[in-house]
Order: structure tokens, then sequence, then C-alpha cells
């Protein structure tokens, strides 16, 4: 290949013909040849209707932002912008969030843990800094899966979760519903 040759984005740069994979089979030192390059896959069109991927359910973020210096979180309860595609009213999703926030007032960080945090310098205060930070954290975690739960018994209809994938937020969908 001409190194002034350009790649289209996507593709992957060629390999050399014979090329060996650098990493040895533990115990051996030889280099273990590269396997060659599976067949394609056959198109999803042909694939029976069982194996095909079932379309999500829709749902929207609970837009979330740091306070505290980055230690705790506060969800936006301001409905602007957001597409709440029709599962809840404005009003409702405004007092939901209200109420979290409301709740979850009990487990963020307080002057003391910033004054610890910030004498950190000595290492000494460091250590009460972390124990109530965990005690922080589990207490969030407890007053968040109530809510949810709460939520999710007053609205049959909508599930709210804390997804942790690809990135922790809380979402809001709507339930699907399983027919036998």
């Amino acid at each position: 290949m001409n190194p002034f040759e350009v790649l289209t984005v996507g593709q992957p740069p060629p390999e050399p013909e014979g090329s060996v994979d650098l990493l040895a089979i533990p115990g051996t030192t030889a280099p273990v040849p590269r396997a060659a390059a599976p067949a394609a896959a056959p198109a999803a069109a042909s694939a029976p209707a069982r194996f095909r991927p079932r379309p999500r359910a829709p749902l929207f973020a609970v837009p979330s932002y740091v306070i505290n210096l980055g230690q705790d979180i506060k969800f936006n309860s301001d409905p602007y912008g957001l597409d709440l595609q029709g599962m809840l009213p404005e009003a409702a999703y405004q007092q939901a969030i209200d109420d979290l926030n409301s709740e979850l007032k009990e487990a963020r960080s307080t002057a003391l843990d910033h004054a610890l945090l910030s004498g950190g310098v000595t290492m000494l205060p460091l250590i009460p800094w972390a124990i109530r930070r965990k005690k922080h954290k589990v207490l969030h975690k407890r007053l968040l899966r109530g809510f949810i739960q709460r939520f999710n018994g007053e609205h049959p209809k909508l599930l709210m979760r804390w997804a942790r994938k690809p990135t922790s937020q809380l979402t809001i969908e709507r339930r699907e519903v399983v027919r036998a």
C-alpha cells in the first residue's frame, strides 16, 4: 500500500500477507500465525424471525448535572427541551423529579465533607472522609431504589430504572406488554 493512499472511514488498514500475532501461546516462544478471516455472515433477512432483535420500547434519559464539587448529582426537573414522547405530562414529570431531588438531598455531601476532602493534603482527614462518602453512597442508592420502586408502582405503564450501561443514567421507558 502506498503511504499516500487515503483510507475511507470505517475501513480497517490492510494487513501484510503472512503476518503473525506478536503474542505467543503461553509456554512457547514461537509466534502464532493469525487465523484467516471468518466467512461473511448470512444476511439478516434470511435469519429466522426469532433471532431478529426486537425494537426497543421508547425511552428517555432524565438529564442530570454535577453539584457539590463533583461529589453528587442532581436531576434536572425542567421538561423544557426534553422529549417526553407522550409518556408523562410535563407537570407530573416535574413533580416526580422534584420529589426525587428533595429525597436524595439527605444523601448529599455537607460542608464537613468538603472540609475533610480539602484537608486531604495531610492524608489524615481522608480516612473519615472516605467512611462518610461510602455511607452517603449507600444511602443514595437505597433512597434512589425506593423512589424508583414507588414511581413504578404509581405509573404501571412506565418503567423507571437506573441504567448502568453504556453510561450511568436514570431512564424512563414504556413497559412492554407481554402477551403469552
